[in-house]
């Protein structure tokens, strides 16, 4: 099984921040780790409730601790470190802001869901047919797809 260090999506696999119940959350764990043995495309890299809230908290301290607002220009190579520092500061805001609302929601949730970060590969239809089947049976909620 890959291990992986924060959120990710690419052209081969993308990452979800799932809820699942508890009920169903060893049978889904033993699917994403079968389909893994197959194709090493699948993992788990935050297995429950706190480890995904240490992430979390970890990540909003940093990017509040490093946002920077943008500077007043003064030339062409201004304008581009400008242009870099307006869209950093843009996304580090949105990142912040969404980070908040999934901490949010996360605690939230009752004791009886239990909460995964998964990377599933593009082609397994298995785990992505079984996750939706759970979420039409209300069993599963994505919390989020795709950070990076």
């Amino acid at each position: 099984m890959k291990i992986r260090q924060g959120f990710i999506s690419n052209s081969s696999s993308t990452s979800f921040i799932i809820a699942v119940k508890k009920d169903f959350e060893q049978e889904l764990v033993d699917l994403i780790n079968e389909q893994s043995e197959q194709d090493g495309e699948n993992s788990i890299f935050m297995k429950n409730r706190q480890e995904c809230l240490e992430y979390i908290i970890k990540e909003i301290v940093w990017k509040t601790k490093n946002i920077r607002e943008p500077k007043p220009v003064s030339g062409i190579q201004d304008g581009v470190n400008l242009f870099n520092n307006e869209l950093c500061y843009k996304a580090f805001k949105r990142d912040i802001s969404e980070l908040k609302t999934l901490e949010t929601e996360i605690s939230l949730l009752g004791d009886e869901w239990e909460i995964k970060n998964i990377d599933q590969s593009y082609g397994d239809k298995i785990i992505g047919e079984y996750m939706y089947k759970l979420q039409d049976d209300g069993n599963l909620k994505i919390l989020m797809v795709g950070y990076e």
